[in-house]
């Protein structure tokens, strides 16, 4: 669970709807702890939020400590409209080969969703494909200069088994091209198809609108990436989940009926009530009482401990195996993990160890 390390949480819970004033969060911080605190809310990308904090009193800071927030928050500040550059430049990419594309996180939430984009700062660009045309947009990047960080596991495996491929370019930006929204097999029983059915979200940047998500699967991906992003919840991921669920447009039973159908329901459940919990957050919300009310099944327990403290490609890797609709696609997941490429002449032993891990025994070395 997310530590409140030096009283970030007070800082991650200003300016939400449904959040009052932290105890003690006023109390002005000696040397030492506005450095340990300041290290976790540049961590946290929370510069932005903390500098309005302390503009509104709610956290009493010297003057000095003052600047320094400030300065963090402009640092902030700065990176986001490099990468709000490359948002054009990369959604262009798609745009002229006509592939469709949608906008996420980041700036879609910075514009759309909270008050002002200043108060959601991101690190990197996140675009969402279709499965179908993964490929084809994998080749439109790497024209256009990007590099992946990482090869491929074997032909076809990105469309039809990965998040997504992650790119970089010669300046180190990275863009985060998924195909579905989350990894592991919680991402797997996303229906990606479904993602670009619903009318988009249309945000204006640079004299250009650019496509995402809509509302109800916008609250969904924070709530996924909130709970299997990290092994720890980040604090900004967890205020997404609470602005989102304060906006209109997110209505509740579309909520709940599109988790149960996609079964991530005991992910949005844990989502909403880890983030009400650490942030806490007063509003009493039909979203916060279905959370509160629901029990996740054996099989779900399984799968999203497989997320926490224990957290490994291998692990979410056999977790992921038993989602996998049909035994021909198994077969390939398995083999294409245990012979990558066909690198190895011992694939069947490479199997077993994969079946092993599956079914949650040891795995010898």
């Amino acid at each position: 669970m997310t530590a409140d390390r030096c009283g970030v949480a007070a800082v991650a819970a200003h300016g939400l709807p449904g959040v009052g004033t932290r105890r003690g969060a006023a109390k002005r911080r000696s040397a030492a702890e506005w450095s340990e605190l300041r290290r976790h809310v540049a961590h946290q990308r929370l510069g932005g939020v903390l500098a309005r904090a302390i503009a509104s009193g709610a956290i009493d800071a010297s003057d000095e400590q003052a600047r320094d927030a400030y300065a963090l928050a402009m640092e902030e500040a700065a990176t986001d409209l490099l990468l709000e550059r490359a948002l054009l430049r990369w959604s262009a990419v798609l745009e002229s080969t006509a592939i469709p594309y949608r906008v996420l996180k980041g700036a879609a939430l910075a514009h759309l969703v909270y008050p002002e984009p200043a108060v959601r700062s991101f690190g990197d660009v996140d675009l969402l494909v279709r499965s179908a045309e993964l490929d084809a947009a994998v080749v439109a990047f790497t024209r256009a200069g990007l590099q992946r960080r990482s090869p491929e596991l074997h032909p076809g495996f990105d469309r039809r088994f990965g998040k997504g491929v992650t790119f970089v370019d010669s300046d180190g930006w990275e863009l985060d091209l998924h195909r579905t929204l989350a990894p592991g097999p919680f991402g797997l029983r996303v229906d990606d198809s479904g993602l670009f059915a619903a009318a988009p979200e249309w945000l204006t940047l640079g004299g250009r609108t650019l496509p995402c998500l809509a509302p109800t699967d916008m609250f969904l991906h924070a709530c996924l990436h909130a709970v299997l992003g990290d092994a720890e919840p980040r604090w900004g991921a967890l205020r997404d989940v609470v602005q989102l669920a304060h906006d209109r447009r997110v209505e509740p039973h579309e909520v709940i009926t599109r988790a149960r159908s996609w079964r991530v329901d005991a992910v949005v459940a844990r989502a909403v009530s880890t983030a009400w919990t650490l942030l806490d957050v007063d509003a009493d919300l039909e979203l916060v009482r279905w959370a509160q009310s629901e029990q996740p099944t054996r099989r779900d327990e399984h799968l999203l401990a497989a997320y926490g403290s224990g957290r490994s490609y291998a692990r979410l890797a056999a977790a992921s195996l038993p989602e996998i609709p049909g035994w021909a696609d198994r077969i390939r997941f398995a083999v294409w993990h245990a012979n990558p490429r066909g690198r190895t002449r011992r694939p069947a032993q490479h199997i077993r160890r994969v079946i092993r891990a599956a079914a949650g025994k040891p795995v010898p070395r």
